[in-house]
């Protein structure tokens, strides 16, 4: 996507956030030393590089994002993925932002998808943040997600998919993960706006 977006000839910087938040610990406020501590350890542990690295890694994309600028624009998909990325950044800066419902392909028309952004209610990206971090996530159900994106919705439904069932203690992946017989294209298959990627599809399994 960075590629992508670097060569339709945008003015200004084009830069990559690549945390990934579906996975692992959301606690605190976005850009704070505690929440990108916490993703700093959980990232480290599973491999993606000594946890002082990781952190400094962190700490730059956040820095990136908090850089003057004429007009910061955000471009995200509709997936779990995206979805969580954009409210972390609607919380931690004030931007604009692009939202498609599929991945960006070379050929688009990149000014007429230019032309789409608008700004969204930081006030209730604040809220729904506060949901996604919370120990109880009951107040997910009942957010105000009027003033968002419309693929914010459906993404925090397949968010609390992910908590572990009553009865089977499963996740939805891990039930389709047993159902599928460890295929990932089949598990992939079966979701709507698929989200998650091989490298994470190998730890559930």
């Amino acid at each position: 996507a960075l590629s992508v977006l670097r060569g339709a000839g945008f003015p200004g910087e084009v830069i990559a956030w690549s945390d990934v938040l579906d996975q692992g610990p959301l606690r605190g406020e976005p850009g704070t030393p505690y929440f990108r501590e916490e993703r700093a350890r959980w990232l480290a542990a599973g491999g993606a590089g000594a946890a002082e690295q990781v952190r400094a890694q962190l700490d730059a994309w956040d820095d990136a994002l908090r850089a003057a600028t004429d007009e910061p624009v955000l471009w995200f998909e509709a997936d779990l993925t995206c979805q969580l990325a954009l409210l972390h950044h609607l919380v931690l800066v004030d931007a604009s932002a692009v939202v498609t419902d599929s991945p960006v392909p070379q050929q688009k028309d990149f000014g007429s998808l230019l032309a789409t952004r608008r700004r969204y209610d930081r006030a209730q990206a604040r809220r729904a943040w506060q949901a996604v971090a919370s120990p109880d996530p009951r107040a997910l159900e009942s957010l105000d997600l009027s003033g968002l994106p419309r693929q914010t919705a459906p993404a925090l439904r397949r968010l609390i998919e992910e908590l572990p069932e009553v009865g089977s203690g499963l996740s939805r992946t891990e039930r389709a993960v047993l159902e599928e017989d460890g295929s990932f294209p089949r598990v992939q298959a079966r979701e709507p706006v698929p989200w998650i990627t091989d490298l994470f599809f190998a730890r559930v399994v």
